[in-house]
């Protein structure tokens, strides 16, 4: 409870301490933990676990919000051109038209480019054009034009901007010219090979159920992909009362889905019918 509370402390302050302040907290928390290990009497020990706790979480909440704060768009680089390596890290967004997806720096780039950009992909003009097929884990080496992101602020409305620096997207960037893939690594990362996998199922279902107007709910109650869902069923979805159902689902069917069949599997293969297995009339 103290290290949470630490954490929310920072919440409140109009500025993060700078890197005397930051230090004096590692000293305490330091202090804290060596007085709290010699203490005999019980109310100074927690005492002693309590600050423990407060400064841990003030020092855990202060060094992450600095490292965010740091990963940030340059003055240098806003509405300038980029040219980087970047690995598609999550399910691209689009048409042959038009793609979007979110990007991590694949090799070391200049200072003030963040690690993690939004980048959004046109097809050039013409009725014959189409972009390539984006995996996640593919490597393209393209050049960007970044900005900071911005959003609408209106009261009671979502905040995008909020939401992509919750997100650590630091920056948004639209190709120009024609990128160049340079590799595919589907296990480059745990992250990536489950982005890989769900970009998988998505284009299994989307074969499977074609153009039927429940398609996009079903792909996004399977793998949380909402990217698809019309405008008009998220308005249903609010009247009816059901859009955290929705929102939320994507985890919860395929983690319930899968408990289930290790259970049915466990059971089944336990079962038997007249001295024999019932995996052996129905494996």
């Amino acid at each position: 409870m103290a290290f949470v509370a630490g954490a929310g402390l920072v919440q409140l302050w109009p500025r993060l301490p700078g890197a005397g302040a930051t230090w004096l907290l590692a000293g305490t928390c330091l202090f804290a933990s060596v007085i709290g290990m010699r203490l005999r009497h019980g109310a100074a020990r927690l005492l002693a676990a309590l600050a423990l706790g407060l400064c841990a979480g003030l020092l855990n909440a202060s060094l992450q919000a600095q490292a965010r704060l740091d990963d940030a768009l340059s003055d240098a680089h806003q509405d300038a051109v980029s040219r980087l390596v970047l690995r598609v890290a999550g399910l691209p967004d689009g048409d042959a038209r038009s793609q979007r997806f979110l990007a991590e720096l694949d090799e070391p780039a200049p200072a003030g480019i963040p690690s993690r950009i939004q980048v959004s992909w046109q097809a050039p003009p013409g009725p014959q054009a189409a972009l390539p097929e984006l995996k996640p884990g593919q490597v393209w080496r393209m050049a960007l034009v970044l900005r900071r992101p911005h959003g609408l602020l209106n009261p009671a409305g979502p905040d995008a901007e909020g939401r992509m620096f919750a997100q650590g997207i630091r920056a948004v960037g639209t190709v120009r010219g024609q990128p160049r893939l340079l590799a595919d690594r589907p296990w480059a990362t745990p992250g990536i090979a489950i982005e890989r996998a769900r970009h998988r199922v998505r284009d299994g279902l989307r074969a499977a159920l074609g153009e039927h107007r429940y398609a996009p709910v079903m792909i996004a109650l399977a793998i949380g992909d909402q990217a698809g869902v019309a405008r008009e069923d998220w308005r249903l979805f609010n009247r009816s009362g059901i859009t955290h159902l929705v929102s939320i689902s994507g985890m919860h069917v395929t983690s319930i889905a899968g408990i289930a069949g290790l259970l049915v599997a466990a059971l089944w293969r336990r079962g038997r019918w007249r001295g024999a297995g019932l995996a052996e009339h129905v494996p």
